[in-house]
């Protein structure tokens, strides 16, 4: 039996199987960049598909049970950390060999000669030999591999060189780094100072007021 894929779109589950998911794509009817594999089906094409007109509170009830999904009384539930599984473990390996190979695109990388090594005194093994334009033997190494390597490109414009393999014709590509936090007017930590007879402050209820940082980071920057 094939195995079904689960697509979220405009607040509808919809779950149906990669060949028909890829026949339906030559249509042009799926959003799918090839990229980053993202796939998902427009609302006209599902109301086309079902020979519907407009979708009803009843019909989306019956396709969520369908799907195996059940409404009921909200409960205080638990957290699984799932970071470890399968199919966790097989998309993080999929990122890392992506990223691995747009680093070949990045200010990632340093070239030096050899008298460049016994000048900042470094013995590494590897790194990639080459020889220059000039005819010189030089070495590249990525940025990351020894940290003088990163404190003698600090002057530099982006922080590191390109890759002397990257294509002529490839675009350059620039890494950012998105993270958000938020902080609560009453957090506290764990632990707290209490009196002689016990008496500790009084804690409040409740978080607060919150505040949610969004920010941006890049290496090159």
């Amino acid at each position: 039996m094939e195995k079904v894929h689960f697509y979220i779109h405009d607040k509808i589950l919809v779950r149906i199987a990669p060949s028909f998911l890829h026949k339906e794509a030559k249509r042009n009817v799926w959003n799918i960049d090839e990229d980053d594999k993202v796939q998902m089906i427009s609302i006209k094409f599902m109301l086309e598909h079902c020979k519907l007109s407009s979708l009803s509170q009843s019909t989306v009830w019956s396709w969520m049970q369908a799907l195996g999904m059940r409404f009921g009384e909200r409960k205080k539930n638990y957290y699984v950390d799932g970071h470890e599984q399968p199919d966790v473990v097989l998309t993080r390996l999929v990122f890392v060999k992506t990223y691995l190979v747009r680093d070949l695109r990045m200010h990632r990388w340093i070239q030096v000669s050899p008298d460049d090594l016994v000048i900042l005194d470094i013995v590494i093994d590897g790194g990639r030999k080459y020889i220059n334009d000039n005819g010189d033997t030089m070495y590249e190494f990525h940025i990351d591999a020894h940290q003088k390597f990163t404190d003698k490109m600090k002057a530099t414009e982006f922080g590191a060189n390109l890759t002397v393999r990257k294509p002529k014709d490839s675009k350059i590509l620039i890494g950012l780094g998105h993270d958000e936090a938020i902080y609560s007017k009453n957090t506290f930590t764990n632990k707290s100072w209490s009196g002689t007879l016990g008496e500790i402050a009084m804690v409040p209820k409740e978080d607060g007021i919150g505040l949610m940082v969004s920010a941006l980071q890049s290496r090159e920057f």
